[in-house]
């Protein structure tokens, strides 16, 4: 590889590092560095962002940009999770396919028009046989839990949680790593592209989806990512 595309790959890690830095996200430290190397300055980045005090309006200020933008859902693609970003996800589920998958197409939708479908609550073996499940698990195995849940019988919790609360059954119950309902989704522009990737509110997304609404309101992340395939397409030119 000639210096110029070496030059290009280190742009492009510290694009990614800094992407990283202004969300706070962390633990792509759990990657095989010998195929993502930018593993050690993200977890760095994340101990800067927990030990600098961004609180209230300075945290939202890093994190997105003033306003709000509405969006087309058909434009929305599943992004950050437990706080990783899309490029860590795909290379720790071994799915170069994430982050360009469309959340029409996403576990979160697709759980939800099950259950629509059905009209009843889903049984425990339709649960754990939905793409929503699978999709739990990975998180699980990738960052420890889902939203808090770790056994089974948590993201049965979990997930029958999500359905009441987006059928409007009852009140969304708040879990560990999620975000608050209170804050907006954000998003973050793909390079080079009209789509943009879910950072928070996966869920809420999901719900907006599922009821057809035409525009979502979304906050802009300050600089935009890369899905996956994009990555390694680019670090491999």
């Amino acid at each position: 590889m000639g210096s110029f595309d070496s030059m290009k790959n280190g742009l492009r890690s510290t694009r990614r590092v800094l992407f990283c830095y202004s969300l706070g996200l962390n633990k792509p430290q759990r990657l095989n560095r010998s195929i993502d190397p930018v593993g050690r300055r993200a977890a760095m980045a994340d101990r800067v962002t927990r030990a600098i005090p961004f609180r209230g309006a300075m945290r939202q200020f890093k994190r997105h940009r003033p306003g709000f933008t509405c969006v087309n859902p058909g434009a929305l693609r599943m992004g950050c999770q437990a706080g990783l970003d899309s490029i860590a996800i795909a290379t720790a589920s071994n799915n170069p396919l994430y982050g360009s998958l469309p959340m029409s197409e996403s576990p979160h939708v697709g759980i939800l028009r099950a259950a629509m479908e059905l009209g009843r609550e889903l049984r425990i073996d339709e649960t754990m046989s939905s793409s929503y499940w699978s999709f739990a698990q990975d998180i699980i195995r990738i960052s420890g839990d889902f939203f808090g849940a770790r056994t089974d019988q948590e993201v049965i919790r979990v997930t029958r949680n999500f359905i009441d609360w987006a059928t409007g059954s009852t009140g969304r119950a708040v879990h560990s790593g999620g975000s608050s309902l209170e804050d907006h989704i954000l998003v973050a522009h793909i390079a080079g592209s009209s789509m943009f990737q879910v950072v928070d509110g996966h869920h809420r997304v999901a719900v907006e989806v599922i009821h057809g609404n035409a525009e979502i309101r979304v906050r802009r992340t300050w600089l935009s990512a890369e899905a996956p395939r994009q990555y390694s397409a680019n670090r491999r030119t």
